[in-house]
């Protein structure tokens, strides 16, 4: 076995994976716990969809930051644009010209909130 793989096995059985990854996430930023913790939940998962039985894709991931001006929102976002490679980011400046709309609305199958 290549040794990335015997280290991912390992981390795998880690009960402290979590906050490992959040410690990990952009160093240069100091605090942010709450935050660092939804962009690594983000970047390790989505909710799988099965597309009419025939296979699996996995679900769009979106990420709502909202602060006071300075609070590093665009950083860490840049950040986490940076770490996986198909992603499509968004931030007030291109698209207050346009307008940025979202709607909430429940998830037929997970029964959770989501942004749309």
């Amino acid at each position: 076995m290549e040794p990335d793989c015997s280290q991912i096995l390992e981390l795998v059985h880690d009960p402290n994976i979590s906050d490992h990854n959040v410690r990990r996430i952009d160093l240069s930023i100091y605090g942010y716990k709450e935050v660092k913790m939804t962009l690594a939940m983000s970047l390790f998962g989505a909710i799988p969809k099965n597309v009419d039985g025939k296979h699996w894709i996995c679900g769009d991931v979106n990420v709502l930051l909202l602060g006071d001006p300075g609070t590093t929102k665009s950083q860490m976002l840049k950040y986490a644009e940076k770490t996986v490679p198909k992603t499509v980011s968004s931030t007030g400046k291109g698209s207050s010209t346009v307008g940025l709309m979202t709607s909430v609305h429940k998830d037929p199958i997970t029964k959770n909130w989501i942004l749309e």
